[in-house]
């Protein structure tokens, strides 16, 4: 592994490294490792990666220090020997510190956090032009997806639905379920026509309990609670695949059934989830890449991963597009691509 030091925006310096990918099906390879570092050369914990975002070839990565930093990766799988190094070819200050994660919906980039979130205008996406906001400063979005014209936030003790159809730039909220008093969501999924959601009750004795809740989205203005109950993992990440909840935790997949009276856990396996990407119907983790078929969770491949690169506690959001699957580790982040798929490949995957 080789790293060379250059003098990047914003005092940055960027290492691009390899780091070895091996899959039994041939799924995924990988074409260089992003690192952010401080000028001295040694890590900058105030600089750590919290959500990346990918599209057309570009990859964005959001900072703890409220930095949004653009990559050009196209090139990285054009010459026999990875690129050894990325320099960020554009950065952004956003509006508050401790964001959140990353979302892209066609050509707009969600950043979001405590306080709401700024909406950039991707359409040159070397550019990211801000464009937006929603939320307000009790607006605390530890989650953020997208479904059907809508934006579904999980924030602490609400759930928050925003629509679209009206401005993209300014969602305007349709739907909040508030929580009772003591329960607080950390992440959010929509699977068929379900809301899910996952996160920790803190109970009077002060110990933490995790649950798992559901709600019928036909209509996403009117989310209406069909049951929570309790789990034995955290779930800090879910995602719908094959019409199932996989929900991962930094060393285990549970896969449960959701569109009955009750979630129902069909499946739990141990796996090391500290980075997770949805590509397709494939569950992009930071050693294996999992899918779900007949009701079973099946292993594709294995991703190899130095210990002192992977995360240690709760999993961080990475993100997939053409023709790129980003994983944000410890100090670094990980740059995938596909491997050439035949017609029966689950990862034929749609942005």
């Amino acid at each position: 592994m080789s790293n060379v030091r250059i003098v990047a925006m914003v005092a940055a310096i960027c290492f691009l490294t390899v780091l070895t990918v091996t899959a039994e099906d041939g799924l995924y390879r990988t074409i260089g490792e992003i690192r952010a570092v401080g000028q001295g050369g040694d890590a900058d914990s105030g600089r750590a990666h919290r959500a990346v975002a990918t599209k057309d070839g570009f990859v964005y990565v959001l900072c703890d220090g409220g930095e949004l930093l653009v990559f050009d990766g196209r090139s990285l799988d054009s010459k026999p020997n990875p690129v050894p190094v990325i320099e960020p070819i554009e950065a952004v200050t956003v509006r508050f510190r401790g964001r959140i994660g990353l979302l892209i919906v066609e050509d707009r980039l969600y950043c979001y956090g405590w306080e709401g979130g700024e909406v950039f205008d991707i359409g040159e996406p070397a550019t990211p032009i801000l464009a937006g906001a929603f939320g307000d400063p009790s607006t605390h979005v530890s989650d953020l997806l997208y479904h059907d014209g809508h934006l579904v936030a999980a924030c602490h003790e609400r759930i928050l639905v925003y629509a679209l159809d009206t401005a993209i730039d300014y969602p305007m909220l349709v739907a909040e379920q508030r929580l009772e008093t003591g329960r607080y969501a950390y992440a959010v999924c929509v699977v068929g026509d379900r809301l899910c959601a996952t996160g920790f009750r803190r109970r009077q004795s002060g110990e933490i309990a995790y649950w798992l809740g559901v709600w019928d989205f036909t209509m996403p203005d009117r989310p209406d609670l069909i049951r929570i109950v309790a789990t034995e993992d955290r779930g800090y990440r879910i995602v719908s695949v094959e019409g199932h909840l996989l929900a991962v935790s930094e060393c285990r997949a549970e896969l449960w059934k959701v569109d009955g009276e009750k979630p129902d856990l069909i499946q739990a396996i141990s796996v090391s989830g500290n980075s997770v990407a949805m590509d397709g119907e494939v569950v992009v983790l930071d050693r294996v890449a999992l899918t779900v078929r007949e009701e079973r969770v099946e292993v594709l491949g294995a991703v190899d991963c130095d210990v002192h690169l992977c995360h240690a506690s709760l999993p961080r959001l990475g993100a997939a597009g053409e023709p790129l699957v980003v994983l944000p580790r410890t100090e670094s982040v990980a740059v995938l691509q596909r491997c050439e798929e035949d017609e029966d490949s689950p990862s034929g995957a749609s942005d």
